[in-house]
């Protein structure tokens, strides 16, 4: 949940005066949103495919899911505040940033979604449904709570 943090941070790399009116911090901001969720839809998408599945290989998941870590560094070469970018790119930003960390986030967020009932006995199956949930609410509610201390 720290994404959005640095979402509503990072600017176009274009004069917000001269350039057209998407990429102003009004409508880039919602913008940059728009391909993190797009992102996310389509990694959740993706589990669907078979060969794509990881549900049976929970230390890969754990392990991209630490990677996940590396979108940080990505982050902090864009725009922020408008005080230039190392990546003088909007493609850059919204394309390889916000496009493949919101895939990752819906890949892997399903991923343990669907495999938690793998690797649990057949009668234990809803009460390992029921604690995923309050497992993903309580991820979301304490990221969000950091959120606020990153900022």
């Amino acid at each position: 949940m720290f994404f959005p943090v640095f979402t509503q941070k990072i600017y176009s790399v274009r004069d917000p005066l001269s350039g057209p009116r998407l990429l102003q911090p009004a409508s880039f901001v919602p913008l940059a949103f728009f391909w993190w969720n797009t992102g996310d839809l389509f990694g959740r998408l993706l589990t669907a495919i078979p060969a794509l599945s990881l549900v049976k290989k929970p230390k890969v998941v754990f392990a991209l899911s630490v990677a996940r870590v590396l979108f940080i560094p990505l982050y902090l070469l864009c725009n922020i505040r408008g005080h230039g970018a190392k990546i003088n790119s909007d493609v850059f930003y919204l394309l390889v940033v916000q496009l493949l960390f919101g895939t990752t986030n819906g890949f892997l967020g399903s991923t343990c979604m669907m495999g938690a009932g793998e690797w649990v006995d057949v009668e234990e199956r809803e009460a390992a449904g029921g604690l995923m949930g309050l497992c993903l609410v309580a991820g979301l509610t304490v990221g969000s709570l950091l959120s606020f201390f990153a900022a």
